[in-house]
C-alpha cells in the first residue's frame, strides 16, 4: 500500500470516527431529553401520590371519627348514662 493510499484509508476512517462520534451525540442528547422527561414524570407522579395519600388521610380521620361516635352510641342505651349503684 503506498503511502498515499494509507493516507486516504486513515482519512476514511478519521471521518468515520467522526461521523459515529456525532451519531453517538446525537443519541446522547435525546437520550438526555428523554431522560429529563421521565424524572418530570416522576416528579408529577410523585406530587399526585402526595395528594392522594393526604386525602387518603383526611378520609381515614373522618371513617375513625364516625367508628369512634357509632360505638360510644352503643355504649349508652337510650342516651342516659348509667347511674353506679352503690
Amino acid at each position: 500500500m503506498t503511502t498515499k493510499e494509507h493516507l486516504s484509508k486513515h482519512d476514511r476512517e478519521i471521518a468515520e470516527i467522526w461521523d459515529l462520534m456525532g451519531k453517538l451525540a446525537k443519541g446522547t442528547l435525546a437520550a438526555q431529553e428523554e431522560t429529563k422527561q421521565l424524572w418530570a414524570l416522576i416528579a408529577e407522579t410523585q406530587r399526585e401520590m402526595r395528594s392522594a395519600i393526604k386525602e387518603l388521610a383526611a378520609a381515614q380521620k373522618r371513617t375513625e371519627d364516625t367508628l369512634r361516635t357509632f360505638i360510644e352510641s352503643l355504649r349508652g342505651g337510650n342516651g342516659h348514662r348509667k347511674r353506679n349503684v352503690s
